[in-house]
């Protein structure tokens, strides 16, 4: 008695699961295609089928005319992104699934732009890069790099904690030739390439100087002391030393006054009157002059008065 309970129990579950999947017409014998299509183009999506059939987007029927539908596909004109999702046939009288495919809809990768900078020279070098169009796919990038023409490729390892970016950890230092970044960037819709030579020593460019403070002098009144470290992102500072530009100002005036550089790491700064607030701000570069001048450092102001 107890047997015949369970065996009617499970035969009622299995009908009624039956009777779900014929309802909402999934048979899960067709695997699902997936199709990818540029936005604003026409897509046609075929139907595995030559009876009479209806198609469904997200399991609701689609509303077509003659003009977009045939007798094996459905023709959808300019698409968007919201026309994304299922699509799948079914057959009118059985309501059996003919055919499933999952639409995606983006662009392929285009202005693909990348540059590279050593600010950890003679250590690493940083390098990023950029699509000016939103793809609006998962669109992965391949990153290597070499000297010259006729050496191999090495991979310049991307960052997982800075998107769109990579590290350069081998390389020579005064290379007769220049190095060579590949950046290709692909998705299903196709891809694209960037090539970019540098010289090493061209690229140098340290992060600006750090904890730039402005303080009193004991016992002076025209001056105030301007202080600053090496950027903790530049490793050798003692091997490879960096040289400095300040720039400052009295609060409200319109322009700077930039002088330098100096090797030092501090300066003194003139005041010529007592309640002025002055405002600074630091710049590095390689001591020899190779590469650029780092951007300017964070502000910082002070009187003879005190700190603003």
């Amino acid at each position: 008695m107890g047997i015949t309970l369970i065996f009617t129990a499970l035969l009622v579950l299995y009908l009624n699961g039956s009777m779900e999947a014929e309802s909402s017409g999934k048979m899960g014998l067709h695997p699902v295609r997936q199709q990818y299509q540029q936005i604003e183009t026409d897509v046609v999506l075929h139907c595995d089928t030559l009876s009479d059939m209806e198609w469904r987007l997200n399991g609701k029927k689609i509303h077509h005319n003659k003009e977009n539908l045939s007798k094996t596909h459905l023709t959808l004109l300019q698409v968007h992104k919201d026309q994304e999702g299922i699509y799948t046939c079914h057959d009118i009288h059985s309501n059996q699934t003919l055919t499933e495919i999952e639409l995606h809809m983006g662009f392929p990768p285009m202005n693909l732009t990348s540059r590279c900078w050593a600010t950890s020279y003679p250590e690493q070098i940083q390098c990023t890069w950029n699509l000016h169009h939103d793809t609006q796919l998962n669109t992965t990038f391949i990153t290597t790099y070499r000297l010259g023409l006729s050496e191999p490729d090495s991979q310049c390892e991307q960052s997982k904690l800075h998107p769109n970016s990579c590290i350069i950890s081998d390389f020579q230092m005064f290379a007769e030739v220049p190095y060579l970044l590949n950046v290709t960037a692909k998705n299903p819709l196709g891809s694209i390439t960037h090539l970019l030579p540098f010289i090493v020593e061209d690229i140098i460019r340290p992060d600006p100087p750090e904890n730039v403070r402005i303080s009193i002098i004991t016992g002076e009144s025209r001056k105030l002391l301007l202080r600053w470290d090496p950027p903790h992102s530049w490793p050798l500072p003692e091997m490879f030393p960096l040289k400095y530009l300040i720039r400052y100002k009295r609060v409200g005036a319109k322009y700077y006054k930039t002088i330098g550089p100096y090797e030092q790491s501090y300066f003194y700064l003139p005041v010529t009157q007592l309640r002025s607030v002055i405002q600074a701000q630091v710049a590095a570069k390689d001591f020899t002059d190779f590469g650029e001048i780092s951007e300017w450092s964070m502000e910082a102001t002070g009187s003879l008065l005190g700190l603003s």
